[in-house]
Parts: C-alpha cells; sequence; structure tokens
C-alpha cells in the first residue's frame, strides 16, 4: 500500500475527524490506516473501504508516527479527497440572505490550529457557511487544521472570495458587515447585553488570522468593527480563533432577541 499523499489529497487524523469524514462524504477517503486499539470502532469504514476495493491496513503507533510526521495523530490516518470549495454567485447571497443565513468570513490565517478550532467552534454554534478570502494564501486545508477541527469542517460549506472590502460594499443591503478586530485597532467595544440591529440582513463576520489585522480598506467598509477589550494582557493580542469564538458565540444567541 502506498503510504504517501499526493498535493491533491490530505490527511485526516483522530478518530472524530476520520468517523465525520465517513458520515459526509464516505467516498472521499482514499485509504485508512489505524492502530490495532481503534479496529473495533472503524470496522463500519473498514467495510465499506473493502467493497469499494479501496485499502486499509492496521499499523503500530511508531509506523504512524513516521507517517504522519508527528505525534499527535490519534492513532487513525484518513487519506482524502479535501472539501471542495466554489466561487458563490450574487443569487447564492440572495438565497442566503432569504434564509437569515449568517456567513463567516476568514482571511489570513497561517496556523492551522487556529483556523480548526475556529471552525469547530462555528460548527457548534450552528454556523453552515464559510468565505475563505484568497484560499491559496491560507492554512484552511492543511493537515493541523483538520486534526484542530476534530470533524467540524466536514459540516461546513466552503466558498472562496476575492476581496472582504469588496464584498461588504456589494453585499450591504443583503447583509450586515462585521469585522472583529484586535484590540487597538479601533471600533467600539463589546457589548453583551446590547445587539446589533439590522432587521432582515443576517451577518456577515470577518476574523483576520495575522498579527497586523485587517487591512484599513476593510474596516473603512464595514458597518461595525468590535474589539473585546480587558482581555489581553501586556502587549499581547486576543488570539484571532478565540476573538472569532467569542463574537460568533455573541452573535448568534442574540439573532432571535
Amino acid at each position: 500500500m502506498n503510504k504517501s499523499k499526493t498535493r491533491y489529497e490530505i490527511y485526516t487524523f483522530g478518530l472524530k475527524s476520520v468517523l465525520g469524514l465517513f458520515e459526509k462524504r464516505p467516498e472521499a477517503i482514499r485509504y485508512l490506516v489505524f492502530v490495532e486499539e481503534l479496529s473495533p470502532k472503524l470496522g463500519a469504514i473498514c467495510s465499506f473501504l473493502a467493497k469499494n476495493k479501496k485499502a486499509y491496513k492496521q499499523l503500530s503507533n511508531n509506523e504512524l508516527n513516521e507517517m504522519a510526521g508527528y505525534k499527535e495523530h490519534g492513532g487513525v490516518i484518513a487519506v482524502a479527497v479535501p472539501p471542495s470549495v466554489r466561487k458563490p454567485n450574487y443569487a447564492d447571497f440572495t438565497r442566503w440572505q432569504t434564509e437569515r443565513s449568517p456567513l463567516l468570513m476568514l482571511e489570513s490565517f497561517t496556523s492551522g490550529r487556529a483556523l480548526g478550532s475556529l471552525l469547530q467552534a462555528a460548527h457548534s454554534l450552528g454556523m453552515k457557511r464559510v468565505l475563505l478570502v484568497h484560499p491559496k494564501d491560507q492554512a484552511h486545508f492543511s493537515d493541523e487544521a483538520f486534526l484542530s477541527a476534530e470533524g467540524a469542517h466536514e459540516h461546513l460549506e466552503f466558498y472562496e472570495v476575492e476581496a472582504a472590502s469588496s464584498l461588504f460594499k456589494k453585499l450591504k443591503d443583503k447583509y450586515i458587515s462585521i469585522v472583529g478586530a484586535p484590540s487597538g485597532i479601533g471600533g467600539r467595544n463589546l457589548n453583551f447585553a446590547k445587539p446589533i440591529n439590522a432587521p432582515g440582513r443576517p451577518f456577515m463576520l470577518l476574523i483576520n488570522g495575522s498579527e497586523a489585522g485587517p487591512a484599513s480598506r476593510t474596516l473603512g467598509q464595514a458597518e461595525y468593527v468590535i474589539q473585546i477589550p480587558g482581555i489581553t494582557q501586556g502587549n499581547a493580542q486576543l488570539k484571532p480563533d478565540i476573538l472569532g469564538s467569542i463574537l460568533l458565540a455573541w452573535l448568534q444567541s442574540r439573532r432571535k432577541l
């Protein structure tokens, strides 16, 4: 069995992630390797792979370490085709607005662990769609991101967009545009008791994963730039996945009020 992946494949690590992949996209799995202890929990996947003439194999933990390149593989690795990413059109945004479906927009995430953590939070908070700004420059389909997401990414739809600033301007009649900003960049402080009112317009939240934060033109086009004061220590900024999780929880909790 060929244990290497091609550049068109990804490693999915850990039992939760692999089971999530099997639940949503079983056909995407190319092959599976795992330690003996997990074999009772992977019977359905192995049966599916055997039926479809795909390989699976039991390996030692050391062999999995060598294959993964590090030890945090959770005892099981699925080599799989990554989730699809497509470009939305104006009709998509119109339909999503009609459904009152909020959107999470991500840009400049280079940490797969942070991105996966935020995707996990997004799924647990009821989000369905994620917009990726220039996705080729991000860690959105890294092995580390999928490990950190623990299968949550399999429940989300991904779309590629060119720039947050132009999208904010184009969709201002359909979506209320919000940027989560690091402390000190400007904007209003988060008030947990006061919702943002925008009848008929769901929110579109942008989280930037870089230390520099969102570009000035993006901040200029956003209706709201919201920061969370009083949490950072010294010069350390709130991590983008934590910032995004807090704002998503707040926005989702206020939607029906």
